[in-house]
C-alpha cells in the first residue's frame, strides 16, 4: 500500500516540495545562467521484490532567456510547468486541456543549481544534500549528490556542470521500492518552442482539477483532500495579489 500510493502521487508531492524551495530564490527563472538544454529521462519504478511497477517519461529544458520547463508523462497523458522570466507562468494538463495561470513565482520549478559552485544550491546542507564524488554519463563529466536525512530514504541524483547542471539521472530509494531515471537524450540547443506553448483554448481551471484519479490494476484514486487544498490555496492567493 505505501508503494502503491508513494508511485501515484510522488511527482506531484516533489512538485510541491520543489515550490517551497523555489519561492525563497530569485524570481528571474534563468538568473543561474543562461545556457539552454533539453533534457528528456525515463523513470522506472520496483517494488521491494524488485518487481516493475510503472514509467514516467520527463522532459526538463531551458530556454536561452530563461524560461524554464519541467514536464512528466503518464498514462494520462502530459502535464507541464512553465515558467517564464519575468516570474508568470503555468501548470497544464495537455490531456485535459486545462492550465492553471500563474502571475509570479510559478510553484513547483526546478531548484536553481550554479555551474560556477559546482551544481550546488543554497538549500544543500539545510537538506542534507551532499557532493558525493563524480563520472562520467553520456560522455559528459556528471556530478553526484546524495541525499540521506536518516529515514531510510536515499535520493542520489547526477547533475551536467558543463551543462547549466541539468539532472540527467536520478536514484530514490525507500521502504516501498526504487525509482530509477535514467537519461534517454540530451541537447544543448535551444529547445523546442511547441514545449512552451499554451494554446489559447485551455480551460482555466483549479490545480487540483489539472489531476484525474490515478487509475492501476482496476482501482482508482483520487488525489488526496489535504494536497488538493494545498495547492489551490497557493495559485488563489497568487491571483488575488495580480
Amino acid at each position: 500500500m505505501y508503494f502503491k500510493k508513494l508511485s501515484q502521487w510522488l511527482v506531484l508531492t516533489v512538485v510541491l516540495c520543489a515550490a517551497v524551495i523555489y519561492v525563497a530564490l530569485p524570481s528571474k527563472v534563468g538568473a543561474a545562467s543562461s545556457k539552454t538544454y533539453t533534457v528528456v529521462r525515463v523513470e522506472k519504478a520496483f517494488d521491494q521484490a524488485g518487481t516493475f511497477r510503472h514509467a514516467l517519461d520527463y522532459t526538463e529544458a531551458v530556454r536561452g532567456d530563461g524560461a524554464v520547463l519541467f514536464s512528466y508523462t503518464n498514462p494520462n497523458g502530459r502535464t507541464r510547468y512553465i515558467a517564464f522570466p519575468d516570474g508568470h507562468g503555468y501548470w497544464v494538463s495537455d490531456a485535459l486541456r486545462r492550465k492553471s495561470t500563474y502571475p509570479s513565482r510559478v510553484p513547483g520549478m526546478r531548484i536553481v543549481r550554479d555551474p560556477e559552485k559546482s551544481c550546488a544550491s543554497p538549500i544543500d546542507a539545510g537538506s542534507k544534500i551532499f557532493p558525493d564524488g563524480e563520472e562520467q554519463i553520456a560522455g559528459q563529466r556528471a556530478l553526484r549528490f546524495k541525499t540521506n536525512d536518516g529515514s531510510g530514504s536515499v535520493w542520489t541524483t547526477w547533475y551536467l556542470p558543463d551543462a547549466n547542471c541539468a539532472l540527467v539521472q536520478q536514484r530514490y530509494e525507500h521502504g516501498g521500492g526504487a525509482s530509477v531515471q535514467e537519461l534517454v537524450s540530451f541537447s544543448p540547443a535551444e529547445p523546442d518552442a511547441a514545449l512552451f506553448e499554451i494554446p489559447a483554448d485551455y480551460q482555466e481551471s483549479l490545480p487540483s482539477d489539472l489531476y484525474p484519479p490515478q487509475c492501476r490494476d482496476g482501482k482508482c484514486q483520487e488525489m488526496p483532500e489535504n494536497m488538493k487544498a494545498r495547492i489551490n490555496r497557493s495559485y488563489l492567493e497568487a491571483n488575488q495579489k495580480r
